[in-house]
């Protein structure tokens, strides 16, 4: 694993790092009290939900690329992506050690769900 900078990240992560969530909720420096905590915390989570949906999306329209069934786990692309996902968390503060089996179950989800949708996919040319 190599340790990214900031500058390495992808966009899309560095960006959502310093975005504001909303114009009503504090920055966390600026927060008065819990309730504002919890109100960001909840931002931040409905967010990463809709994320993931979203990620649902793409996960099914890769099986429509795919050759077959066995191309479904791709163990390389996943090494690779749970490498870089934990490059990413280094840059920005986070723990390796913590996101990268985050990641790893994710991954392992979404591989479950794209099997599954295997039998519904839209044969696309790759």
């Amino acid at each position: 694993m190599t340790l990214a900078t900031s500058e390495q990240l992808h966009p899309a992560a560095r960006d959502a790092a310093k975005v504001r969530l909303k114009p009503d909720i504090p920055e966390p420096d600026e927060v008065s009290g819990l309730d504002d905590v919890r109100q960001a915390i909840d931002a931040i989570d409905a967010q990463i939900i809709g994320l993931l949906s979203r990620r649902m999306d793409y996960v099914k329209a890769a099986a429509d690329f795919k050759s077959d069934l066995q191309a479904v786990p791709a163990p390389e692309r996943v090494r690779e992506m749970l490498n870089e996902r934990s490059d990413w968390a280094s840059a920005l503060g986070l723990n390796p050690d913590f996101v990268a089996p985050l990641f790893a179950q994710i991954s392992e989800w979404f591989i479950r769900q794209q099997i599954a949708h295997w039998p519904n996919r839209k044969k696309r040319p790759r």
